[in-house]
């Protein structure tokens, strides 16, 4: 949500005051950039559901222990065992797990998004304190203004677990240029902070799409048609591989991006995996990506791996579990910019398509894109352009002539990576 539109309002004073009225024996742990800001917001939600007239009409059987009332933790008021706690992130998390933990505003400005170190050490907390205090079934709340693409919300959503959020976005203009609170910001005052902050801070903060500064080497208007059919006769399904460097490295991730490519020149994207993963891990996921396309595309359907780290274990491996598949070791010459320059021109006239339908996979490998070349990842950029590769090699004028007839909605891969 873009700044001062409200967001801490509603997430981090009347969400959880509500949440403790309905749900009195659950607890809270709220967290920001700060400890003071985290301190104020918990002052707030504990002021109102101790004097708020309104509040106790609607909960009349809630209120703060006389007993327990400090701002960083305070409990409800017996036989209720519920309560608030403030932390600042980077800070400890001790005493009483949370049934609730709410995560707002988790980068305090421009500086702190831009460091390495310091977006390093906020995943870190991330992992190793606030989700270790979460009890079974708990429920966790990020609300932030985007500042970077690998910002925690960046991290949580290229994460294992990105499947499991329900990410709600509200930019400041919408698609048809309408505001998103207009009453406060009408058009013209967020044109007008367009102009005075610049299209990077504007995409980023009101957007909520944050790129890198010198990245958009794919621009997201060349992959704004979508495949809602694909072709009924292909000429080439392919799964491009890009492996990792080393088992759970952090900065190194497994990618495999899947396409239809058609006669009529277009490369359908129909499934991505990208993640962390163990080499068993990425082969059961390959194999099963294996297994329903070359049903579909039994006389159509490859395997291309790049010939690098774990690649050739991998296409060892899978030739003894899938040996009348097709599977290409490729050499990579190229750097990495080097090798998306060559596609750009394809993607350019709008020849790849992602699927109408929505997949978290999608969104994941827009992000990269979109970032290149400075995004904290770039893995599924390198399947994507090797892919992209594999129908450009394919595609002549000639072919695009005779493309053929369409039928079909090709196979519901999801999220399955």
């Amino acid at each position: 949500m873009p700044p001062r539109h409200g967001k801490s309002e509603i997430v981090s004073v009347h969400y959880p005051a509500w949440y403790l009225g309905k749900y009195p024996d659950r607890r809270v742990i709220h967290a920001s950039y700060g400890s003071d800001l985290s301190e104020t917001f918990s002052r707030r939600v504990r002021n109102l559901v101790r004097d708020d007239d309104r509040y106790r009409a609607i909960f009349p059987n809630v209120t703060v222990s006389s007993d327990s009332q400090a701002v960083t933790r305070w409990n409800l008021s017996p036989p209720h065992r519920g309560g608030f706690q403030s932390v600042g992130v980077g800070s400890g998390v001790t005493g009483h797990g949370a049934d609730l933990a709410i995560i707002d505003d988790p980068v305090k400005g421009a500086e702190a998004a831009e460091s390495a170190t310091q977006r390093e050490s906020t995943w870190n907390w991330y992992t190793h304190d606030l989700v270790t205090r979460l009890h079974p079934g708990a429920g966790l709340v990020v609300c932030a203004t985007r500042w970077h693409e690998d910002d925690l919300p960046g991290r949580i959503l290229n994460s294992a677990d990105a499947g499991r959020w329900t990410v709600i976005t509200l930019p400041a203009l919408d698609d048809l240029d309408a505001a998103l609170w207009p009453e406060r910001y009408d058009v013209a005052a967020l044109e007008q902070i367009r102009d005075a902050i610049g299209s990077r801070a504007w995409e980023a903060l009101y957007q909520q799409r944050p790129t890198s500064e010198q990245g958009n080497l794919f621009k997201a208007e060349w992959f704004e048609e979508s495949w809602a059919e694909l072709p009924k006769q292909p000429q080439a399904v392919v799964t491009y591989v890009d492996p990792a460097m080393l088992e759970k490295q952090t900065n190194d991730e497994w990618a495999m991006t899947t396409g239809v490519i058609g006669k009529d020149g277009l490369c359908y994207l129909i499934n991505g995996v990208y993640g962390q993963m163990t080499m068993p891990e990425a082969e059961e996921h390959l194999a099963g990506i294996a297994r329903r396309c070359a049903e579909r595309w039994p006389d159509l359907y490859r395997i291309a791996v790049e010939k690098s780290a774990s690649g050739p274990a991998l296409v060892q491996s899978m030739r003894v579990r899938a040996s009348w598949i097709p599977m290409t070791l490729v050499d990579v010459i190229r750097d990495k910019v080097a090798r998306a320059h060559a596609v750009t021109p394809y993607c350019e006239a709008r020849r790849v398509r992602f699927p109408q339908a929505w997949f978290p996979w999608c969104d994941s490998l827009r992000q990269q894109l979109y970032s290149f070349p400075l995004a904290a990842h770039d893995d599924r950029v390198d399947s994507f352009t090797g892919l992209v590769g594999e129908a450009v090699k394919r595609w002549t004028p000639e072919r695009a002539a005779s493309s053929g007839s369409y039928a079909g909605s090709g196979p519901d891969y999801g999220p399955i990576g």
